[in-house]
């Protein structure tokens, strides 16, 4: 009895690691795992290769805060103290920059504690808000346009 039990848990943990596999791949959202003990990168999606800039062997097995993605300081600390108060961080805002060209990506940047055989990991996902925020600012010239020329 008890290895059919073993049996049935150890499938029911292969079938829940290719659903969470599935939905990692699936997620238009920027997904990455990054061990805690020493920051290393350990799984990443398309999504986040796209937000980084950085293919997938640029990024795996590296400390994620070394890879040059991080613009600000304050950003990485905001990020490292929400996570010690709350154990967890969301939506911080951050923006991250791609090292070979520059370009910033604005995100909306959450983590949560998990366990990734047995040691202590982190599930980061950062929400692409770049365009939204580039809409945001178009908005506002036009109310400023809108405004002067109202004055006159």
């Amino acid at each position: 009895l008890s290895v059919l039990t073993d049996v049935r848990a150890r499938r029911r943990a292969d079938e829940m690691g290719q659903l969470f596999a599935s939905a990692l791949r699936a997620s238009r959202d920027a997904v990455g795992i990054v061990r805690e003990r020493d920051d290393a990168v350990l799984a990443v999606n398309e999504a986040w290769e796209a937000a980084t800039g950085l293919p997938r062997a640029r990024q795996v097995g590296r400390p994620w805060r070394a890879l040059g993605v991080w613009r600000d300081a304050g950003e990485v600390r905001a990020f490292a103290e929400s996570l010690a108060a709350h154990g967890r961080v969301r939506e911080l805002p951050c923006t991250l920059r791609h090292p070979d060209d520059g370009r910033r990506v604005h995100t909306l940047l959450s983590a949560e504690r998990v366990a990734v055989d047995g040691e202590p990991c982190l599930l980061v996902v950062a929400a692409d808000v770049t365009a939204q925020r580039q809409l945001e600012a178009m908005l506002r010239q036009s109310q400023k346009m809108e405004a002067i020329g109202q004055l006159t």
